[in-house]
């Protein structure tokens, strides 16, 4: 708990599953985010290898896999969500992340005039979200972030775009 900052049912988890535990181990010494490891190790790993009654000799991907994936949220190349659907194909096919984000062109979006522009298009087609918000109905950012996500197949920087929504919607 300490040596890697997890709290005590992760902790819990690693001690009730020896070699579970020793995997994170493994890869916690590799990672500048262990607490981020042991979030995908517990929640996704250990999840689709009930599913799929995979034992941890059995994966088809290199435990470098893990961290390599975190490192990717991290950087803000991939979104979480993105991630996701990455891990789900690491799994399945024991390619690395950092592979199928290149061949599948999953690269989150950061480039400020591709956002401007998803953004342009999402207060254009929603003016009813636009008034709300500058009623005062912070929900409404929310609904108009979603779209620009949706029109971006989920690949824009949720940050900016909610950075770059708020300035828009707040100019005159």
């Amino acid at each position: 708990m300490r040596e890697h900052q997890l709290p005590a049912p992760d902790a819990e988890t690693f001690k009730n599953d020896v070699p579970l535990g020793d995997y994170f181990e493994g890869l916690a010494r590799q990672s500048k985010s262990p607490k981020a490891v042991a979030n995908w190790v517990i929640n996704n790993l250990r999840a689709r290898m009930a599913e799929s009654g995979t034992t941890l000799e059995q994966l088809k991907f290199a435990p470098q896999g893990i961290v390599d994936l975190v490192q990717l949220v991290e950087s803000g190349r991939i979104s979480s969500k993105i991630a996701q659907d990455v891990f789900v194909e690491m799994f399945a096919s024991g390619e690395a992340s950092g592979a199928i984000v290149q061949r599948k062109g999953l690269a989150q979006v950061s480039d400020s005039g591709a956002i401007e522009r998803y953004c342009d298009e999402a207060i254009a087609a929603n003016p009813r979200s636009v008034a709300d918000f500058r009623a005062g109905k912070t929900a409404a950012l929310n609904f108009l972030k979603g779209q620009v996500m949706k029109a971006s197949q989920g690949k824009a920087n949720p940050n900016l775009v909610g950075e770059v929504l708020a300035a828009k919607l707040r100019a005159p």
